[in-house]
C-alpha cells in the first residue's frame, strides 16, 4: 500500500475534503476538511464507508463508481445531495506496482452541478424510484402466477389422457415458471445481485433465455454458444434476464417477424492496446445482432434511460434493466446501430477467477 500512501500525500494540502479508501470503500485516512464536512472525528471516520458518512440521497452512486474505476482505472466524478447542498465527488484510482487497484482517493467540494451532470443524477434517482415501484408490482404479480400454476397442475391431472392438451399445459407451466423467475428478479432489483463465490457456466442459461424469448416467433435464429465458454462469477437469474431483454428487444425491432437474429458468445482476452473501457483480463463476449429497423442516431444516447422508448407499446424498462445488471456485474455494454439495417449489442462479462 506504500504507493497509495505516497499518492495520498499529494492531496495533503488540498483545499477540498479528502479521504483515501480501500477497494471496499472503507476510509483509511482523511484530512481535517473531511472531518468538518461530515461532522465527525478522524477516529469516527476511520473504517467507515463514505456512503455511510455522507448519507446522501443517492449515496449508492459512490459505490457504483468505485466499482467502475476498478475496471476503467480512470478518474471519475459524481454529485450527491448532502445537508441541503450539492457535493461533487472526484474519485481517482490508486494503482500499485503490480497494476492492482489498491483503493481510491476521494475529494469532496460543495458546488452547483452542471446541467449535464444534473440530468445524469436525475436518471439515477429515477431508476431507484422505478426499482421501488417494480418491487411491489412484482410481488403482487407473483401471487397471481402462483394461483395459475396451481390450477394448471390440477388441469394436468384431470386431462391425463389428452396428450395434445397436456402438451399445451406443459408449455404453459414452463412459461409460468419462467415468469415467476422474472418476478423474483424484479422483487430483488433493489438488492445487490447474488454473485456466485465460484465461477459458474452460463452457456445453458443463455440458450434457455434465448429460446424462451423467441417462443411463437417466426424470426430465424442463428445461435453459436460454444460448450467450452468460460465460467464467470455471476447471478445466473440476472444473466438470464439480461439475455431475455436483449433478445426480446431484437425480436421487437424486426417489424414483420421474418428477420434474423444472430447470437454468439466467446471467451476473449482484453489487452491494454484495445479500445475498450475495460481493464486487461479474461472476458466473456456476448453479441446479439438483428437485421431490424435499427436505432436513430438522435436516440442512441437515450436508449438506456428508464421509460425511454420509441415503440408504441414499449415500457422503456428493458434496456435500462440490462444496463443496471451489467454494472452490477462490473461488465461493459456496447451498441452499434444503423437505421434500416439493424443493431448489435455487445456485452462483456468478467471471467477472471
Amino acid at each position: 500500500m506504500q504507493d497509495a500512501v505516497s499518492a495520498f500525500h499529494i492531496f495533503g494540502d488540498s483545499r477540498k475534503a479528502v479521504a483515501m479508501v480501500d477497494c471496499n470503500g472503507a476510509v483509511l485516512s482523511c484530512n481535517t476538511l473531511m472531518t468538518h464536512l461530515v461532522g465527525k472525528s478522524v477516529e469516527d471516520i476511520f473504517g467507515k464507508r463514505c456512503t455511510e458518512l455522507l448519507n446522501c440521497e443517492n449515496s449508492a452512486t459512490h459505490h457504483c463508481i468505485l466499482d467502475k474505476i476498478s475496471h476503467t482505472r480512470q478518474k471519475e466524478h459524481t454529485f450527491c445531495r448532502f445537508k441541503d447542498q450539492w457535493v461533487e465527488t472526484i474519485l481517482e484510482p490508486l494503482i500499485g506496482k503490480d497494476d492492482e487497484l489498491q483503493g481510491a482517493v476521494l475529494s469532496f467540494s460543495c458546488v452547483e452541478p452542471p446541467a449535464e451532470a444534473m440530468q445524469k443524477l436525475l436518471r439515477t434517482q429515477r431508476f431507484e424510484s422505478i426499482a421501488t415501484i417494480t418491487t411491489g408490482v412484482a410481488h403482487d404479480f407473483n401471487n397471481v402466477l402462483t394461483i395459475l400454476d396451481a390450477h394448471t397442475s390440477l388441469l394436468e391431472v384431470a386431462l391425463a389422457k389428452d396428450s395434445e392438451t397436456l402438451n399445451s399445459l406443459s408449455a404453459m407451466q414452463i412459461a409460468i415458471t419462467r415468469a415467476k423467475e422474472l418476478t423474483k428478479q424484479l422483487t430483488n432489483i433493489n438488492k445487490p445481485p447474488t454473485i456466485s463465490n465460484k465461477p459458474v457456466p452460463i452457456q445453458e442459461h443463455i440458450i434457455d433465455a434465448v429460446n424462451f424469448s423467441l417462443i411463437g416467433s417466426k424470426t430465424r435464429l442463428i445461435l453459436n454458444i460454444p460448450e467450452n465458454l468460460a465460467s464467470i462469477h455471476a447471478d445466473t437469474d440476472q444473466i438470464k434476464q439480461l439475455v431475455c431483454n436483449l433478445t426480446i428487444n431484437a425480436r421487437q425491432a424486426i417489424s414483420n417477424g421474418h428477420g434474423v437474429i444472430e447470437i454468439e458468445a466467446d471467451s476473449i482476452s482484453v489487452r491494454k492496446a484495445e479500445n475498450l473501457k475495460l481493464k486487461p483480463g479474461e472476458y466473456i463476449r456476448l453479441q446479439i445482432k438483428d437485421n431490424g429497423s435499427g436505432i436513430a442516431k438522435e436516440d442512441i444516447d437515450s436508449i438506456f434511460e428508464p421509460y425511454f422508448t420509441t415503440k408504441p407499446d414499449g415500457t422503456g424498462l428493458g434496456l435500462s434493466t440490462v444496463n443496471y445488471i451489467i454494472k452490477q456485474h462490473k461488465g461493459y455494454l456496447n451498441v452499434r446501430s444503423e437505421p434500416g439495417t439493424g443493431t448489435t449489442f455487445t456485452v462483456y462479462l468478467n471471467a477472471e477467477n
